[in-house]
């Protein structure tokens, strides 16, 4: 199964001279947890709520003066839209991050692939499995 079928492609997203305040603001507002920092449109890095909370705030910064690029993440993790699901859960590991962003192929952002999209995804596939143990045991019960 492909990332481009489990990826949110409205994704929130900011130069690199937004304000952190303007940030938390796009993450209130969009109830979302993570912000794309593009360069043409090309994922560069990424501002999640705890970096506004551990960067900025805890750090004693004005979030007005503070910049994304000074907070941001970087690089940002990008997956294909080609690539497949596992791939995404695999990268996720491998880099330690709950997101990763989705990029066409000529690099610029489609979309996110979140933790959550994966988890939702894969207890879907367990309940039916279980589900499919239940149904076989019950056969054998009737036999």
């Amino acid at each position: 199964m492909s990332v481009l079928d489990h990826c949110r492609r409205t994704t929130c997203k900011v130069t690199k001279d937004a304000s952190a305040r303007r940030v938390a603001r796009i993450l209130r507002d969009e109830h979302v947890g993570s912000v794309f920092v593009v360069e043409n449109d090309k994922p560069i890095g990424v501002v999640t709520d705890r970096d506004i909370t551990v960067r900025v705030l805890a750090a004693g910064k004005d979030p007005d003066e503070c910049k994304a690029g000074e907070i941001m993440s970087s690089p940002a993790y990008t997956l294909p839209i080609t690539a497949e699901i596992g791939e995404a859960a695999h990268a996720m590991r491998g880099h330690g991050v709950r997101r990763i962003a989705v990029v066409t192929a000529d690099g610029k952002l489609f979309g996110i692939i979140a933790m959550d999209d994966l988890l939702i995804r894969f207890a879907r596939q367990f309940s039916m499995l279980s589900r499919t143990v239940r149904k076989e045991q019950q056969n054998e019960g009737q036999r």
